[in-house]
């Protein structure tokens, strides 16, 4: 078979890609581009009834990589290899040899998370709690549903801890890409722990990923499943979100509102922190949190609503992964906001005929990739040939500086305007200042009440990206860079 991956960021990904093959036992893969073989590792999941194939790779900036893979199938379950298949061998510790996450002997509860480089230890309990649901009380505004109201039932009997008083944590990979254990819940339900090689995923070497795969939960009724992690940092009653790592908000749980009310939106990461460490949790995609106590993060995982209100997709997340570090207050802050975006932007992977020939090596259309904090949100071209582009500066970090022409190799020589001011603004000043396209006619910026600004004036236009702010810029066309432009856009 083969596969293409795409890296959608300006950025060059060093990390792993995770192909599902079911019934593979053992795979060998080959760049089609370069004829190189590369590294890989078959992992069977007993649980998920499929098996995975985990594949390090090393792309530039907006570039594609074609591989192919041959792989071997068992023919039934009794001729899967011992080396392929999950072992029901307990762990007392999941490692990659750079952190650790040690196991309680008694519980087999996560206890202990532990950074062998710098030798910190820190406490790290992980429960999932499933709350049942009330209907809402105005069944005027919401039908009678839950749909649009978290409506949580707070007795003991409303909240059920889906971790038995004891779990048996088993090896599922020990390496040499990817190590995990397997964790059993009430129910169907099940927890994967998950930790990359270090030299492979720089991004992700020191950070922990769980994956739950939601299975019948344990009512009948509506209700919600949050996935709860608590430590021993100071971090009072305080949190902070980053809104799809553009701005970072401060968070504070109060008791004087209700419960259902701390839970703030989650789209990129949050963290607590007190002086020394922080705990950061990365989502796939939009959810909520909140911290109702020192130390803690609770994400809201999965809604299981028994009312349909017949107005939208009641597909439910099932099998998402989160990510989660806890390390020095300086580092997390730092790098949150990239790992969020590459986390909810990942490399793509395609499905090709086997017929098809590999893309040519030069398909990363960018002479130097972005600076890590700044982040290429868009372009777009236009029907006049003209290219548009949007640049993001990354909270919690110092900004970049960008050369505009060394984007992509078809914007050498071309002449670019800033056409948006700084989006570090006033929710109603943003309003005012928002980008809009003319018409598919002119195809030419336009900005409300704002007069034109003028062209770069440096030659190299060179642009200083602020954190917290995005910037937006428009080609001044010419007939060379029309063609230019069009060409590039053929290799696109």
């Amino acid at each position: 078979m083969v596969r293409n991956s795409s890296n959608p960021l300006a950025w060059k990904i060093k990390d792993v890609i995770r192909l599902d093959v079911p019934g593979a036992v053992s795979a060998s893969v080959m760049n089609l581009i370069t004829n190189h073989s590369m590294l890989s590792q078959v992992v069977v999941d007993d649980h998920r009834k499929t098996s995975f194939v985990y594949i390090p790779v090393d792309m530039n900036p907006l570039s594609i990589l074609s591989l192919r893979l041959q792989i071997s199938y068992r023919s039934s379950a009794s001729s899967i290899p011992k080396s392929y298949s999950s072992s029901s061998q307990r762990a007392s510790q999941l490692s990659n040899g750079v952190v650790t996450l040690m196991f309680d002997e008694a519980s087999g509860y996560p206890k202990l998370w532990h950074d062998i480089g710098s030798g910190s230890k820190s406490p790290l309990s992980i429960n999932h709690i499933y709350v049942d649901e009330r209907t809402p009380n105005d069944t005027n505004i919401f039908s009678g549903t839950n749909v649009y109201d978290f409506t949580p039932e707070l007795g003991k009997q409303k909240k059920h801890n889906l971790w038995p008083k004891r779990v048996q944590p088993t090896i599922v990979a020990n390496g040499p890409i990817v190590w995990e254990v397997s964790i059993q819940l009430n129910g169907s339900t099940f927890v994967s722990l998950r930790l990359l090689n270090a030299s492979l995923s720089p991004r992700l070497f020191k950070t922990l990923q769980i994956q739950t795969f939601t299975g019948e939960l344990p009512s009948n009724s509506s209700g919600s499943l949050l996935l709860r992690l608590s430590t021993d940092i100071n971090s009072s009653i305080d949190f902070f979100t980053d809104s799809n790592a553009f701005q970072r908000k401060k968070r504070s749980f109060s008791s004087n509102i209700p419960y259902s009310g701390n839970f703030y939106p989650l789209v990129g990461s949050a963290h607590i922190s007190d002086t020394n460490r922080s705990l950061s949790l990365i989502a796939e995609r939009p959810t909520s949190i909140t911290s109702p106590q020192a130390g803690t993060l609770e994400m809201m995982l999965h809604r299981r609503i028994m009312d349909d209100d017949l107005r939208g997709n009641d597909s439910n997340i099932m099998d998402d992964t989160v990510l989660a570090t806890i390390g020095s207050t300086v580092s997390v802050s730092r790098t949150s906001a990239r790992m969020s975006i590459i986390h909810m932007t990942p490399l793509n992977v395609h499905a090709v005929p086997s017929s098809e020939k590999p893309p040519r090596p030069y398909v990363s259309p960018t002479t130097e990739m972005l600076s890590e904090n700044v982040h290429l949100l868009d372009i777009r071209r236009k029907a006049d040939g003209g290219y548009g582009l949007w640049l993001q500066g990354l909270t919690g970090t110092t900004g970049g500086t960008v050369n505009l022409t060394n984007i992509l190799g078809g914007f050498k020589g071309a002449l670019w305007s800033q056409s948006s001011l700084d989006f570090r603004l006033s929710i109603s000043d943003t309003r005012t200042r928002r980008i809009k396209w003319r018409g598919e006619k002119t195809n030419t910026f336009m900005r409300d009440s704002i007069s034109p600004i003028s062209h770069l004036k440096n030659e190299q236009h060179l642009v200083d990206v602020r954190p917290e702010s995005i910037l937006a810029f428009r080609t001044n066309f010419s007939t060379n860079f029309l063609q230019t432009s069009r060409s590039l856009h053929n290799k696109l």
